[in-house]
């Protein structure tokens, strides 16, 4: 099965999608999980417009702050390479005098031409 092709079970899946991202169920999986919801209802309540990172996510969520990712297999690679440069800045285990250097190693990796 493909994007293209649809699942046998079209209900059940369109009942999975409209539960999973039901405005109740939303705020649910956000205050178990911490994942911020998707659903605008969900957004506006008190419990995600008073949590710091989730008005982060969801500011830079908006257009004017973020760009859709093109559809092509190069991003593969850029987020191959993005993935360990984010997680170590973000740990602690990529330290400050290194940033340039790792940056710069980041975009080289990412400039080859395949």
């Amino acid at each position: 099965m493909n994007a293209k092709t649809p699942t046998k079970n079209q209900k059940a899946a369109q009942t999975l999608a409209q539960f999973i991202t039901n405005e109740q169920s939303q705020l649910i999986i956000y205050k178990g999980e911490g994942q911020i919801p998707v659903n605008k209802k969900a957004q506006k309540s008190n419990a995600v417009t008073s949590d710091a990172v989730a008005v982060a996510v969801n500011t830079m969520s908006k257009s004017d702050h973020s760009t859709l990712m093109p559809k092509m297999p190069q991003m593969n690679v850029f987020w191959n390479q993005a993935a360990p440069l984010i997680n170590g800045a973000y740990t602690g285990s990529i330290k400050p005098d290194q940033y340039t250097t790792k940056l710069d190693t980041f975009v080289k990796a990412v400039s080859k031409e395949n």
